[in-house]
């Protein structure tokens, strides 16, 4: 048996196939594995991530964005803050056709059998989507075993929205999702709500009973949600969280090893502290 764990990583050249911009400082990557070598296909729960090896970079772990049921190829969304970043010179050295090394897949993942049967409501601010689009395309594909399912998704500008062009595939299996947009232009058309989450939630159609909640955002985001939660009676027991964007952070190794989902009961105490 082949063991691959984060401590001692099993890396395989994989190759660039697609490189797609989603918005202007994010773009996504398709890669396949190089053939002629052990492992040729990546399954993967949704929520878990990779390890991307890129000559002169180092090391960089990234969430799995593309869709579980399809194993031949898979995605990662990466995202730059500012230029000369470490992110920024990711995304300025790949190219299609372009060979680095990658291990996975590693961490929990959201696919929890408790789950199934309930209704879900899952919130997402901003590049937390990209730990949400490879769920949303699991309960697609298994849409019976899940009641109803609300997703709120809130950005900061209509340019900030995440695989847009996934969203009608989404509705059409019984999704229903709803949107906020935080700062749009001055007598901007756009066709989203204008506000913060906590407009969505306010309007949330899922009550608390036989529900679960899935989260995924900035820790400003996560913690505001949770209190909401907290005061419509949802218990910690009904709530799961990614932690993804904490994944590259120093000293944030524990992120990886044990998460990057946790349920809320495991983390209470270090996030609501």
């Amino acid at each position: 048996m082949i063991f691959n764990t984060l401590e001692k990583p099993l890396f395989y050249d994989v190759e660039v196939l697609m490189k797609r911009k989603e918005t202007d400082n994010s773009f996504t990557f398709q890669f396949a594995f190089i053939k002629k070598q052990i492992v040729t296909k990546l399954e993967f729960v949704p929520g878990q991530f990779n390890l991307l090896e890129i000559p002169g970079l180092g090391l960089y772990k990234s969430t799995i964005t593309s869709n579980p049921n399809k194993t031949d190829f898979f995605e990662h969304t990466i995202h730059y803050a500012v230029k000369n970043s470490i992110e920024y010179k990711i995304i300025e050295s790949l190219m299609e056709g372009t060979v680095i090394k990658a291990a996975g897949p590693f961490g929990n993942g959201w696919a929890k059998s408790s789950l199934q049967g309930k209704d879900l409501l899952v919130i997402a601010g901003g590049l937390g989507f990209r730990s949400i689009r490879p769920m949303l395309d699991y309960i697609e594909h298994r849409r019976v075993l899940f009641n109803e399912v609300e997703v709120l998704y809130a950005v900061k500008t209509p340019k900030d929205f995440l695989y847009s062009y996934e969203y009608e595939r989404w509705k059409n299996a019984k999704i229903d999702m709803e949107f906020i947009v935080e700062n749009a232009p001055y007598n901007s058309n756009t066709q989203y709500k204008k506000g913060l989450i906590v407009s969505l939630l306010k309007d949330m159609r899922i009550s608390n009973e036989e529900t679960m909640v899935l989260i995924s955002g900035s820790e400003m985001m996560i913690k505001f949600t949770i209190n909401f939660l907290f005061k419509k009676q949802f218990s910690e027991k009904q709530i799961y969280i990614s932690l993804d964007y904490l994944l590259n952070k120093p000293d944030s190794n524990w992120v990886g090893l044990n998460g990057p989902v946790f349920s809320l009961e495991q983390i209470k105490s270090w996030l609501l502290q």
